[in-house]
């Protein structure tokens, strides 16, 4: 159901309907989209609190064609047969979403996802679009997916539309299709291809600012992971991964508890950032089932320096608290409520602290609102909401009443 408080996140399908998709091809996958737009996708937005569900298709052949002149909410979605005829001109088809790209806002809407088909070699200047997108922040932003119907198609146009490998993916039936899509998958999973970034960027471990800065500029949505993955490369975790021969289970262990235990980041998003680096640095790394208490960010034993160890009442205005880099919980570790952040140091190199409100029982720490703040914050938490900083400094928090 939406609300005042939802953002949007649109999908875009763009689907390849060249003259190769004649025949048994495109009935299969007019009936393959016509049941995830119409069935799965919007019993999917009906359980989402904070997001309501548009979608755009857009299919490609000699020119693009929009089957709705605007994105429109998924509970209103009526998929039209799609025909297949001329050539696979993706270009075009990327073009048709520019206009909607460019004027995408961070305030209203969530950054969007485009799934992207391919049945055959592209036969425009895609590339030329592309460098024009990469400009833009809501193409920038986005999640990107990469579809390969049969063996002929163009996997390497969909590489440089994902610029990242593992994102495209082949399907064969409805049933592989409909696993490819996740939206809790694409928003917990980082989409990052650090092995791509060094090969196209080998001076960047130069220093940490210009490591930081060709990921910020590539992935600017995953601000979360380049933090984790910018304090692996300060701490040596990085280097210590790049001269294994491999990371069996016992050492994941080893490096999930260091990471944890030093710097506060919880189990999950220690391992993510683990093995992206263990697969830019073509290290061998066994990922490691996490039990819940171990994995969950908000555990007191993952939590480096908590500010409490007995509930904050919160009914009445606390005193000023020193918090270090963690997470912590609202009506417990301070009261919910306004509350005022104040910056009391920053790291050496850095310029701002990351904040970020994370929703109320959500295991897989879904953020309500986040940002960077180099003087003080102003913010908002409902009680059972977590605050979580940044590790790049230290600040006092401070319990408000705001007229």
């Amino acid at each position: 159901m939406f609300n005042n408080q939802c953002k949007i996140r649109t999908i875009y399908f763009l689907v390849d309907t060249g003259r190769q998709m004649i025949g048994d091809k495109i009935g299969s996958l007019n009936c393959m989209l016509a049941e995830m737009i119409t069935i799965d996708l919007p019993e999917l937005a009906n359980s989402l609190e904070d997001e309501e569900l548009y979608v755009q298709v857009i299919s490609y052949n000699s020119r693009a064609t929009k089957l709705y002149s605007q994105p429109i909410p998924m509970r209103d979605a009526v998929l039209s047969e799609l025909y297949a005829s001329g050539n696979n001109d993706f270009g075009a088809g990327l073009a048709a979403i520019e206009e909607n790209l460019q004027r995408f806002n961070p305030i209203e809407q969530k950054p969007p996802i485009i799934i992207a088909f391919s049945n055959a070699s592209v036969t425009d200047d895609y590339e030329q679009v592309l460098a024009r997108l990469s400009k833009i922040e809501g193409f920038r932003s986005s999640t990107r997916i990469g579809v390969l119907i049969g063996e002929d198609a163009d996997k390497d146009a969909l590489r440089n539309f994902t610029q990242n490998e593992e994102a495209v993916i082949p399907i064969s039936d409805k049933h592989s299709f409909r696993a490819l899509f996740r939206l809790k998958n694409t928003e917990e999973t980082s989409m990052i291809d650090l092995k791509s970034i060094l090969k196209q960027h080998p001076n960047c471990l130069n220093s940490r600012a210009s490591f930081k800065s060709v990921l910020l500029d590539k992935y600017p949505a995953e601000k979360r992971m380049i933090n984790i993955l910018t304090l692996l490369f300060e701490c040596g975790v990085a280097n210590k991964i790049k001269t294994a021969q491999n990371i069996a289970e016992r050492e994941m262990h080893s490096l999930i508890s260091h990471v944890e235990n030093e710097y506060g980041i919880s189990g999950q998003y220690s391992q993510e950032a683990i093995l992206i680096w263990a697969k830019a640095y073509g290290v061998s790394a066994e990922q490691i089932k996490l039990n819940r208490q171990s994995d969950d960010a908000y555990s007191s034993t993952n939590m480096k320096t908590p500010i409490t160890t007995t509930p904050v009442p919160t009914s009445s205005a606390s005193t000023k608290k020193h918090l270090g880099g963690g997470i912590y919980l609202a009506g417990y570790d301070f009261p919910a409520g306004d509350i005022k952040l104040e910056v009391t140091n920053i790291i050496k190199n850095h310029d701002a602290i990351y904040y970020a409100i994370l929703r109320k029982n959500s295991p897989s720490n879904d953020i309500v609102s986040n940002g960077f703040f180099n003087t003080q914050a102003i913010l908002t938490l409902a009680e059972g909401q977590r605050l979580e900083i940044g590790l790049q400094g230290e600040v006092d928090l401070t319990y408000i009443h705001l007229n």
